[in-house]
């Protein structure tokens, strides 16, 4: 069987199109094209995604999916949100512990490395989980914090 290539760039803006009719439908939550305060690719408020109009298929989809991420998460998890909305700088070790190995790299440098940076062929694929279910409710913005 031969090792599956990063999708190309019609496959990735199917790939967004999908996505974003989805959440649009299922959750009710409209995602916007608009311009977003850098250094950030996108924002979320609850209710509502950003992607920023600067960014290419494959950074928007990775962006899409992870905003709605933080979505699911932080309207379930009051603590999620807490330490996830707060800009941290020179974490502690516990805290950097609780924010997960994930962000640790991004939280010690500062650094965030591109999409296709993490992509690894011949890699398992996931099993998908449930999205729990959750009502989208408007609770920050970008202002307060910081999604990585």
């Amino acid at each position: 069987m031969a090792e599956p290539a990063c999708p190309d760039e019609a496959r990735l803006r199917a790939i967004f199109d999908q996505v974003e009719a989805h959440l649009e439908r299922r959750y009710g939550i409209p995602v916007v094209i608009t311009d977003v305060v850098a250094p950030f690719t996108g924002d979320r408020d609850g209710r509502e995604i950003q992607i920023d109009h600067d960014q290419d298929v494959a950074s928007a989809v990775f962006v899409l999916i992870h905003v709605f991420g933080h979505t699911v998460q932080w309207n379930l998890s009051a603590r999620a949100r807490e330490i996830g909305t707060v800009a941290q700088q020179q974490p502690t070790p516990e805290l950097l512990e609780e924010l997960r190995a994930g962000l640790a790299h991004f939280y010690a440098t500062g650094e965030k490395a591109p999409f296709f940076s993490f992509w690894r062929r011949a890699t398992p694929l996931l099993n998908p989980l449930p999205i729990p279910p959750f009502t989208p409710t408007r609770w920050t913005s970008r202002w307060s914090g910081t999604v990585v």
